[in-house]
Order: structure tokens, then C-alpha cells, then sequence
């Protein structure tokens, strides 16, 4: 018998997980993601029990403060229209 399916390629190989660009193009997205993955890469690192370094901190709060200054305003709460704040 002859097989008339058509041969697929292999998919390609995965990359790596901490890539320093992510291609979603929402800079808060990407930014938390990077820092969840920087505190992960510390903790497994250094053990669970170990305190965070003062220059991962600084780098992790730098990722998620720019991650809090790319969202839009928050929308008022119903309180807030309601006591016209």
C-alpha cells in the first residue's frame, strides 16, 4: 500500500522560558511576567527561607512599578460616583 498522506515537519523546538522580550506588546503584561519569572529564578536559586536580595528587589519592583504606570487609569468605584469623589 502506498501512504498518500503528506509528511509534516517537526515543530520547532521550544524556547526558552526566561526570554528577556516577550511578544504579547502589552508592557504591563510583559513587564509582571518578567518579574514573576525574576522571583521565581531567585527563589529556586536561593531556597525559599532566603530573603530577597536588595538587587532583586530593586529590579522586580522597577518591572512592576513600569507594569503600573503602562495600565490606564483606574474607573471610579460606584462610591466614588455616587459621593462624587
Amino acid at each position: 500500500m502506498n501512504d498518500t498522506r503528506p509528511a509534516y515537519s517537526q515543530p520547532p523546538a521550544p524556547t526558552a522560558l526566561a526570554a528577556p522580550t516577550l511578544s504579547h506588546g502589552d508592557v504591563a503584561h510583559d513587564d509582571i511576567i518578567l518579574a514573576v519569572r525574576e522571583l521565581g529564578a531567585f527563589y529556586k536559586a536561593n531556597g525559599s527561607r532566603k530573603p530577597l536580595s536588595p538587587e532583586a528587589r530593586v529590579s522586580i519592583l522597577a518591572k512592576l512599578y513600569t507594569a503600573r504606570d503602562a495600565l490606564p487609569p483606574a474607573e471610579k468605584t460606584l462610591a466614588d460616583r455616587l459621593l462624587g469623589l
